[in-house]
């Protein structure tokens, strides 16, 4: 960070940029924000094996500086190796302002700025939580007591969504002055043709049916096991609905075994950069997770007037208003298969709903929104620099 003391420096500390919501909104910020103003620079640890690293992906040109031992796992000599290169990083670049992200990144970010001593002002961002559905009673415990004590340090708590601000505080954790919602904010994703992206991606499905998708990783808190009970369902039940998974993540594996063990009718996409062409290839987005923040994919598919099915969890409440401009349901399958049904019966309300959700993240989610929230708030931190 060698720019003019006019700049206000920022420092963003991230545990790894997978493709996932942190990782769009530091992209976001860092390539949109004023340059002339802002300072920005990015320390991650790397993704893990069959994560998609979005800057890869995306192709993303930011400058990244990759710190061994900050990646996701727990590993107390690579998280000691980590710290150290934090606190160093800190002492050397002098940031007005440390922007972590999640919750590793926020432990070593934040305990880094402590011990550099270096005078910063300390944003933490919750791109959701761990209170629910991520560990064992313990280790939740453990991790509420550590988030209490940082959030002591921490002048300003970001929450992507009020739902999400609530179980923090409800869970003692910072006080309710610390917190802002800043909603995500993202770019609109290209639109194409269906037939075009059903052909791009190798879909052959009948052009009579409702397409359903399942998008991002595929991993345990995202239930992919619970798309796939979706899927079954409907098939004995024999409605015309189409269905693919696009994504990867640890499970994926367990899945394609569990798909090809049961010929489940399900397209398996893998990762895919071009979220434009994935919405554009479905009819509904189905969220099956059990724990969220206020997820991206909603919006995206908002953006593109696609209907959303999702569990009532984290702040997706705020994304969609139920049977307005999608639905939110509780964690049965068979709930979903029944709402199906309905949109089959009513393809006038598919369309109806999917014109609603436009409106409304046109009007609450835009990416100008959020990038006007995040200068104002960098500058009310650093004024000196304004």
């Amino acid at each position: 960070m060698t720019a003019s003391n006019s700049k206000i420096k920022i420092m963003h500390v991230i545990s790894r940029m997978n493709v996932g919501g942190p990782a769009v909104m530091i992209s976001n910020s860092i390539q949109m924000l004023d340059s002339d103003m802002f300072e920005q620079k990015v320390f991650a640890g790397e993704c893990e094996s069959g994560e998609a690293d979005y800057l890869q992906t995306h192709g993303q040109e930011i400058d990244v500086t990759m710190v061994k031992g900050l990646g996701r796992k727990i590993n107390l000599r690579g998280d000691l190796y980590a710290l150290i290169s934090l606190t160093n990083a800190i002492k050397r670049d002098r940031p007005d302002i440390i922007h972590t992200h999640a919750s590793k990144a926020g432990l070593l970010g934040r305990t880094a700025a402590v011990l550099s001593r270096h005078n910063v002002h300390l944003v933490h961002t919750f791109h959701g939580h761990i209170l629910f559905g991520y560990f064992n009673k313990l280790k939740t415990t453990i991790f509420v007591c550590i988030e209490r004590i940082l959030a002591k340090k921490t002048d300003v708590l970001i929450a992507v969504g009020h739902k999400v601000a609530a179980d923090l505080l409800a869970a003692k954790i910072g006080r309710p002055d610390k917190y802002v919602v800043v909603h995500p904010g993202v770019i609109q994703p290209k639109e194409y043709l269906k037939n075009f992206a059903h052909e791009q991606l190798g879909l052959d499905f009948p052009e009579s049916n409702l397409v359903c998708g399942f998008f991002g990783r595929v991993t345990g808190i995202k239930r992919p096991d619970r798309f796939l009970e979706l899927v079954q369902k409907s098939s004995q039940r024999s409605l015309p609905i189409s269905f693919f998974i696009a994504g990867e993540g640890d499970l994926s594996q367990s899945i394609r075994s569990q798909i090809n063990d049961l010929n489940l009718p399900v397209k398996w996409l893998g990762w895919q950069a071009d979220v434009g062409l994935v919405m554009s290839a479905l009819d509904v987005l189905v969220i099956c997770s059990d724990n969220e923040g206020l997820p991206l994919s909603a919006i995206e598919a908002g953006y593109m007037s696609k209907l959303v099915i999702g569990t009532n969890v984290g702040s997706i409440s705020e994304v969609i208003s139920d049977e307005i401009t999608g639905f939110i349901t509780e964690r049965e399958s068979n709930e979903v298969v029944e709402i199906l049904e309905l949109l089959l019966r009513n393809q006038s309300m598919l369309k109806e709903m999917g014109i609603s959700a436009k409106e409304k993240i046109e009007n609450q989610f835009g990416l100008s929104k959020y990038l006007a929230e995040m200068s104002r708030l960098y500058i009310s931190l650093a004024p000196f620099k304004h």
